[in-house]
C-alpha cells in the first residue's frame, strides 16, 4: 500500500504491550503509519521510538509527547495501550476528537465504564475495538470450528489450567494495584480466556457457580473459577505464580480434546474410552514467535479495515463489554481460598 493511503496511526501507553505485542506487527502490516507515540513518562516513549527505529530503519516523523491531547489532527487511530483505569477516559477523549480506538483489554475496570465506551464512540461515529487477541491465534479458531461442526460430539465439559512465575517486563506496578487493574489474575488472564469461551459458545447465559482466590482484597495470584456458558460447565485454574499444564481440555460426548494455549499449539485427539487417536500441531508451518507477530498483524489490518467501513471487527465494544461483565460477576462471587495458617487452633 502506497504511504499516502496509510491510516496514521498513535500508541497511547509504551510499556510492554506496546513493545513486546503492537510495535513488530505494525512494522509488518500495511495499513497504518505510526506517527505517534504517548507515555505520562516520555523516557518510555522515547525507548519504544528507538526500539522502532531499530526494527524499521526509520522513525523520523514520530512525534513523541507525554501528552494525548498532543494526537489531535495527526492520527486518524489510537492503540490504548495504558493501565486499565485509563481506558474510558482516553477513549472518550479520543473519541471527541473524532480518532478510531483499539483499546487494550482488559477493556474497562467496570461494565458501566465499557457502556460508556460504547455510546461515545457512536455518538462520535468512531471504530471501537479491543484487542483481544486470542481469537487470532490458529489453535483458537480451529477449536471454534471443531465446536461449531461437532466433531466431538456436543461439549460437556472444559477444563482450562493457566499459570506460570510471572514475568511480564513491566514498566510500572499497574498490574498489581487493584485499583488500577481491576484485580489480579483473574483481570488479567482471565479476559483472554473469558472472550474466547463467550465466543465459542455464546453469550447469552453465562452462571458464575462459585470463584475462590488468594487476594486478600488486593490483587489475586492465584484463582479458581467455576462457571457454565449455555449449559456447558467449565473450570478455569490460574496462577501467577506456578506452572500449570497450560492446556484446555475439552470433553465432548464422542471424543476429547486436549490443546495447548500457545500460538503454535500442540493438541491430542483421545476417543470415548481415553484412547489416543491423533497428535499434531496447530498450526505446522510457522515458528511461534512468528505466528505471535501475524496474530497481531492479523488485528491490526481488520481494525484498519473496520476503520475504513470494509469488514465488521473481530472484537467489538460489546464483545469486550460482555466479558467485563463475566469478570465483574466472578469478582462479586468470590470467596477466599483455604490458607494453612487458618486451620492453626486459636487463629
Amino acid at each position: 500500500m502506497d504511504k499516502k493511503h496509510k491510516l496514521r496511526l498513535g500508541i497511547v501507553g509504551c510499556g510492554a504491550a506496546a513493545e513486546r505485542c503492537h510495535l513488530p506487527a505494525i512494522v509488518r502490516q500495511s495499513s497504518f503509519e505510526l506517527v505517534g507515540l504517548v507515555d505520562s513518562c516520555l523516557l518510555n516513549a522515547e525507548r519504544l521510538l528507538g526500539k522502532y527505529r531499530d526494527l524499521s530503519g526509520d522513525g523520523s516523523q514520530i512525534k513523541v509527547t507525554t501528552r494525548p491531547q498532543d494526537l489531535h489532527g495527526i492520527v486518524d487511530a489510537v492503540i490504548i495501550a495504558t493501565p486499565h483505569n485509563t481506558h474510558q477516559e482516553l477513549t472518550e477523549a479520543f473519541a471527541g476528537m473524532g480518532i478510531h480506538c483499539l483499546v487494550e483489554k482488559l477493556m474497562a475496570l467496570s461494565s458501566i465504564e465499557c457502556k460508556r465506551m460504547i455510546e461515545t464512540a457512536i455518538t462520535n461515529n468512531i471504530t471501537l475495538g479491543v484487542a483481544h487477541v486470542r481469537r487470532q491465534f490458529p489453535g483458537s479458531k480451529w477449536i471454534k470450528e471443531v465446536i461449531n461442526e461437532s466433531r466431538i460430539g456436543n461439549i460437556e465439559k472444559i477444563v482450562w489450567k493457566e499459570g506460570a512465575p510471572y514475568d511480564w517486563p513491566l514498566l510500572s506496578p499497574s498490574l498489581f494495584r487493584k485499583e488500577i487493574s481491576g484485580g489480579g489474575v483473574i483481570a488479567d488472564s482471565g479476559p483472554h480466556i473469558i472472550d474466547l469461551l463467550l465466543w465459542w459458545f455464546g453469550s447469552d447465559n453465562v452462571q458464575i457457580e462459585s470463584c475462590c482466590d488468594t487476594s486478600l482484597g488486593g490483587a489475586e495470584s492465584e484463582a479458581l473459577v467455576q462457571l457454565a456458558i449455555n449449559g456447558v460447565r467449565i473450570e478455569i485454574e490460574l496462577s501467577r505464580l506456578r506452572f500449570l499444564d497450560n492446556s484446555c481440555k475439552l470433553y465432548g460426548r464422542e471424543a476429547t480434546i486436549e490443546i495447548g494455549l500457545d500460538t503454535v499449539a500442540e493438541f491430542r485427539w483421545l476417543d470415548r474410552a481415553g484412547r489416543e487417536v491423533a497428535t499434531g500441531v496447530v498450526p505446522e508451518e510457522t515458528s511461534a514467535e512468528e505466528q505471535w507477530e501475524l496474530c497481531f498483524v492479523d488485528q491490526l489490518e481488520n481494525f484498519a479495515a473496520a476503520v475504513k467501513g470494509e469488514t465488521e471487527l473481530f472484537v467489538t465494544g460489546y464483545d469486550g463489554l460482555r466479558t467485563v461483565e463475566v469478570i465483574q460477576s466472578c469478582y462479586k462471587a468470590s470467596t477466599h481460598v483455604q490458607h494453612p495458617w487458618r486451620n492453626v487452633v486459636g487463629i
